[in-house]
């Protein structure tokens, strides 16, 4: 009901000719990218990414990174759909910005930091340059100690880490990081509560992690592990 009173406002605005303001725009970006979740339909993704960018213009100084990060958003899922590179670069780019102007500390500074080490992770998969593989793990790790204790973002934090960890055992081979994604993802877990929506793939991973372990050590206990995790 809501997206469809944010479409209705918005068309009255226009369709009487007045300039839709801040807030109008926002509640039309939000139902265009509500719309999308539905039904993936690329206008409306389209749309939301020209509505934003109009938002970044005019939003008022106090609410300009919020703005931006949405935006952002909208462009890294564009790069999801298409595989663009220059939709990568520009996410990045927008989402480096939007860290630099964030002070240092555990409110917004770790989550925007995260969304840093997401796009990373995504330009070394797209490009296999190991930098942006260890630069994302140098944020998130930073994240991690800038969160507050028991927030619920450190979940994805500590899951992502060993995300990545696994991810350069992959290409490096180091003992050390397959150990390290390990102990990580079953921090993550151990901190996600059963209600937590990140909980299932914070399982998936781990049990990944493990198998992969087991391939490179055959020791069977983590194959095991792997198993009682997937019960």
């Amino acid at each position: 009901a809501q997206v469809e009173l944010a479409f209705e406002l918005y068309e009255e605005a226009t369709g009487k000719g007045a300039e839709p303001d801040f807030t109008a725009l926002g509640r039309y970006a939000r139902a265009l990218a509500a719309r999308f979740d539905i039904t993936s339909d690329p206008a409306d993704l389209e749309e939301a990414i020209a509505v934003r960018r109009d938002l970044a213009d005019k939003a008022p100084e106090h609410e300009r990174l919020d703005v931006l990060t949405g935006l952002a958003n909208a462009i890294q899922l564009r790069y999801k759909q298409s595989g663009s590179h220059p939709d990568l670069t520009e996410a990045l780019a927008l989402r480096e910005m939007v860290v630099d102007a964030t002070p240092v500390g555990p409110d917004e500074y770790p989550g925007r930091l995260h969304n840093v080490a997401l796009s990373m992770l995504d330009r070394y998969n797209h490009d296999g340059d190991i930098s942006d593989l260890n630069a994302a793990l140098a944020m998130e790790r930073t994240a991690i100690e800038v969160f507050r204790p028991g927030d619920p973002s450190l979940v994805s934090s500590y899951d992502f880490a060993s995300v990545i960890l696994r991810k350069r055992f992959e290409q490096l081979g180091s003992e050390s990081d397959i150990e390290e994604a390990i102990d990580l993802g079953r921090q993550a877990l151990r901190i996600a509560s059963p209600d937590n929506p990140s909980r299932p793939y914070v399982l998936d991973n781990l049990c990944s992690t493990l198998r992969l372990y087991f391939h490179h050590q055959d020791e069977l206990a983590f194959l095991d592990e792997a198993v009682e995790y997937g019960r």
